[in-house]
């Protein structure tokens, strides 16, 4: 494994450049090797190099603001470095253009009701609950966004919360995704963590907080007939419910891993029991890759981000099934990298493309790279707070 994780630091120093982006571009390669340079410290050089071709990038391109390629996710890289003293300096001054364009960003996708965490205002906001800390007249920014988020909920009959969303951009169908890459489950961990911070609108956070919760618990599946716990949607038109997949991106571990976080900061043991009780149960019973549609590797939707989620929940817990569930992962992760023309043996697979080598955090290398580096040296991956897992 320590081999495998060399092969792809060694491909990630002329990694061709595809956007600035944390999750699918140079940030999210800069991240890794500022994590790996702890192991390997001949990396902390390249990461300076990754960073100063970064900040060079960000003066002479074109960028998104989203979370996932743009501004947002670069602005929470730029912190993270900074609080685990990677980076020296004032990130007043560095991010002080990012504080002037991101709140217009956000303000607009909340007009159009777009909470997605990857593409829209869930991850946006996210960058503001980094910056308020050092800078709290954003605390603004951040009640203007929970005002709108209050706005565009809908209230069930049974008086829950949830936030509807395009589930499928071919046809324009609607429903409430439940995800935590594209739903609610993101929104949910976001609340959870504005649910500590006192100068905040906290009647309605926590009104927001508990309802989507509730709605959240309310989509549970009889697994011994789907084979999961939680749908991926839940759709308006009642349309038959199908089996979610086992991932990062959709189903069961995104849920339970944002509710037990939730059960943990607001002291709710029975949101924590339950999390417990789907994670253990994704644990032990789910380890068929077919029927649970795990094709590659990468960490939204492969067996490295299987393995890495329940390495993190081993960490909080040291629930032996949990460690057990990680090993087992990532063997599996290291026979996925099986592909001569890949990328340390690596590819992604994508329904529409096939087989594709991919480079970045949330597809590619970078993310498994990082999975592993944490995994093998037996250490916390606090790097996982991008993906919402801590």
């Amino acid at each position: 494994m320590q081999t495998l994780i060399q092969k792809i630091s060694t491909l990630l120093v002329n990694a061709p450049y595809q956007n600035t982006g944390l999750l699918g571009g140079l940030s999210g390669e800069t991240l890794f090797f500022f994590e790996s340079a702890a192991f390997s410290p001949e990396n902390k050089s390249i990461a300076e190099y990754k960073l100063e071709l970064l900040s060079q990038k960000l003066q002479e391109d074109e960028f998104a603001m989203t979370y996932c390629t743009g501004l947002a996710g670069v602005g929470w890289l730029f912190e993270y470095l900074n609080r685990k003293d990677f980076i020296k300096g004032d990130t007043n001054e560095l991010l002080s253009e990012f504080d002037e364009v991101l709140p217009i960003a956000l303000k607009r996708f909340m007009r159009y009701h777009n909470h997605d965490f990857l593409h829209g205002g869930t991850g946006v906001a996210i960058y503001f609950l980094q910056r308020s800390k050092k800078k709290p007249e954003l605390l603004s920014v951040l009640n203007s966004f929970i005002a709108d988020l209050h706005t565009i909920a809908e209230t069930m009959p049974d008086g829950t919360t949830a936030w509807r969303s395009v589930i499928n951009w071919e046809t324009g169908k609607m429903g409430y995704n439940l995800a935590l890459s594209h739903g609610m489950s993101a929104t949910i961990w976001l609340l959870t963590q504005l649910s500590e911070i006192k100068a905040l609108n906290q009647f309605l956070i926590q009104q927001l907080l508990y309802n989507s919760i509730e709605f959240l618990l309310h989509q549970e599946l009889n697994r011994a007939h789907y084979n999961c716990c939680f749908p991926s949607t839940r759709l308006i038109d009642n349309d038959e419910v199908q089996q979610s997949r086992l991932g990062w991106c959709y189903g069961d571990l995104g849920n339970a891993t944002t509710l037990y976080q939730a059960g943990k900061i607001v002291n709710r043991q029975d949101w924590i029991d339950k999390a417990l009780e789907v994670l253990s149960y994704a644990a032990v019973k789910r380890r068929n890759l077919t029927q649970n549609m795990v094709h590659d590797a990468g960490i939204c939707h492969g067996t490295a981000g299987i393995g890495h989620i329940f390495y993190r929940m081993w960490w909080n817990t040291r629930l032996p099934e949990f460690k057990k569930a990680a090993d087992y992962w990532f063997e599996q992760t290291l026979k996925m990298a099986r592909f001569e023309d890949g990328l340390a043996g690596f590819k992604a697979f994508h329904f529409k493309n096939g087989w594709e080598n991919e480079y970045g955090l949330l597809e590619g290398v970078a993310g498994i790279g990082l999975a592993l580096l944490t995994y093998y040296y037996e250490v916390e991956p606090t790097w996982d707070e991008c993906l919402l897992l801590s």
